[in-house]
């Protein structure tokens, strides 16, 4: 989790790194493993549960507007993170329609 994290605040903000390790090193890992994992089942749960059932679940349209609600709801503040949270709806709205 600590490469993961501090690679991608490398890509996207290079002056926030300094803060990204210290947080890294000094907050034990149980709360923050407890609080990603809820915040992704309840994400999971919103964006493509809940907007699969309300639209046709199999179609490009429910995966256009899980894809806008998910990146809406991160409000990407740059062109790196605007392509990160496309990229990463579109692919979990995918990944949910083919199951």
């Amino acid at each position: 989790m600590r490469v993961i994290g501090s690679n991608l605040m490398l890509l996207t903000h290079t002056n926030y790194h300094p803060e990204l390790q210290r947080t890294l090193t000094t907050t034990s890992i149980l709360p923050v493993a407890i609080s990603m994992m809820t915040t992704t089942f309840f994400q999971e749960l919103l964006f493509r549960k809940l907007v699969c059932s309300w639209l046709a679940p199999y179609s490009i349209v429910t995966a256009l507007v899980s894809t806008s609600l998910f990146f809406l709801f991160h409000m990407p503040t740059n062109l790196a993170h605007l392509f990160l949270y496309i990229g990463m709806g579109l692919a979990l709205s995918m990944v949910y329609q083919k199951r």
